[in-house]
């Protein structure tokens, strides 16, 4: 949650906080990219920013929010807390979404990128 404290999310919802660690819900809320794709790798439900790159990449494996709002936060958390079948459904396309993304994949077309550089740069 970068700098947000639970203090703060349970005052936006009361009781979200409790019933997050009560549960033992395992919530990704996430900021960061490599974080999203470890998150919805791993199945959990995703609850993440909708700035940036981060909508691109989650696609419809995850609910956002807005990250400067604590209470939009609060609430898609909130959701995942009140709505079991909601969870399961977005545990299910986070998978889907994340094995979209591999390092093997990633390198053949950095690799590619690279070798279409070279020969641009060879033909001048």
């Amino acid at each position: 949650f970068s700098g947000l404290t639970w203090a703060e999310i349970d005052e936006a919802f009361p009781n979200v906080a409790r019933r997050f660690h009560e549960t033992g819900e395992q919530i990704a809320a996430c900021r960061f990219r490599a974080a999203l794709v470890e998150a919805m790798a791993c199945g959990a439900p995703v609850a993440c920013s909708n700035a940036a790159a981060m909508p691109e990449i989650a696609g419809d494996g995850a609910i956002f929010f807005d990250p400067d709002d604590v209470g939009d936060m609060a609430n898609v958390i909130h959701r995942f807390l009140e709505d079991g079948a909601l969870g399961r459904e977005m545990s299910e396309k986070a998978l889907a979404r994340a094995r979209r993304f591999s390092w093997r994949r990633t390198a053949a077309e950095t690799i590619a990128v690279l070798k279409s550089a070279a020969e641009r740069t060879a033909d001048r």
